[in-house]
C-alpha cells in the first residue's frame, strides 16, 4: 500500500511510512480493519427493537446486552422503541438463543426482531465504528 501511494505521489516509500506513522500517533487518523463476516460464518444481521416499561432500568439493560459477544451495535432510539441492537448471527439456533437471552431481561415489555443478509464487509464503507 505504501509503495503504491509513494509511486502515485513521486516520493519514497519511507517518506509515506513516516508520514503515516506521524498521522497515526498524533490521532489525525485511526486505521480500521474490515472483515468479511460470511468468511467466518456470519450470514445474517438481526436487529432487536426493544421497548422498556421504565427508563430507570435502561442503563442496566444496556450493560447486560453489551456483554453478549455477537452484539455489534446498540442505539438509543425514539418513538415506539427505546433501543435497537444489531447482532451478527451464524444460524437460526444461535438467533433463538440470543433472542431468548435479550427478551428475557427484566422490564422489556415489547420487542421485534428484523433480519437482513450480512454485508460482505464490516464495518461497511462510511460506517464508522470507533473507540476514540
Amino acid at each position: 500500500m505504501f509503495r503504491k501511494i509513494a509511486n502515485d505521489l513521486g516520493i519514497s516509500t519511507d517518506t509515506v511510512a513516516r508520514r503515516y506513522k506521524k498521522l497515526k500517533q498524533d490521532g489525525t487518523i485511526k486505521p480500521v480493519n474490515q472483515i468479511n463476516p460470511t468468511k467466518i460464518g456470519y450470514y445474517t444481521d438481526a436487529y432487536f427493537l426493544l421497548t422498556f416499561n421504565s427508563q430507570q432500568s435502561f442503563f442496566d439493560i444496556i450493560e447486560q446486552i453489551s456483554k453478549i459477544l455477537v452484539v455489534i451495535l446498540i442505539l438509543k432510539t425514539s418513538g415506539v422503541f427505546d433501543l435497537t441492537i444489531k447482532v451478527m448471527v451464524k444460524n437460526i439456533k444461535q438467533l433463538i438463543v440470543i433472542q431468548n437471552e435479550i427478551t428475557s431481561m427484566p422490564n422489556i415489555i415489547n420487542w421485534e426482531t428484523r433480519l437482513m443478509k450480512t454485508a460482505h464487509s464490516w464495518p461497511t464503507p462510511r460506517d464508522f465504528k470507533s473507540a476514540f
